[in-house]
């Protein structure tokens, strides 16, 4: 019981490695023309919601958040077929800055980019059980546990 509560106390006190925000390294990549990925957001989602001229796409891999206007301005992370992630940034299609980056990373700008732009987070389905499937789960997790002991006394 010891151990338990040790254990217990040095989780509070040693932080969590997604207890610290992760930035997402195209906030601070740099087009040959001066902008970031942060001036990119700025400009496309102005006060923290889709501009007039703005659009998102979004998909299972894809999230873009761009100018409609010329030239295009646009902010997007991707997982591409090999399963890496990517960020990209690009005000002329030509030359974008493409960085790749990890999945954790990816995490953080997709956060980032529905955050700061207003947009709805994706969905999950996120399996779960009704009350009657809660109480057969019950039950079946009880007679497992009396066949244990059953098995455990018949072994002593």
């Amino acid at each position: 019981m010891k151990r338990l509560s040790l254990l217990v106390l040095l989780s509070f006190l040693i932080p969590a490695g997604y207890a610290s925000a992760q930035q997402c390294p195209c906030d601070t990549a740099e087009l040959s023309n001066g902008l970031s990925g942060n001036e990119i957001i700025e400009i496309v989602c102005p006060g923290g919601s889709l501009g007039p001229n703005s659009s998102a796409f979004r998909n299972e891999t894809n999230l873009l958040v761009g100018l409609d206007s010329s030239p295009n301005t646009n902010y997007r992370i991707a997982i591409n077929n090999s399963g890496e992630a990517i960020c990209e940034i690009d005000t002329d299609p030509i030359s974008p800055v493409t960085l790749d980056i990890s999945i954790l990373e990816y995490q953080s700008c997709e956060v980032r980019l529905t955050e700061g732009c207003g947009l709805s987070a994706p969905t999950a389905n996120i399996p779960t059980l009704s009350e009657w499937g809660l109480m057969a789960m019950t039950g079946i997790l009880a007679i497992a546990g009396a066949l244990a002991l059953r098995r455990r006394k018949a072994a002593a």
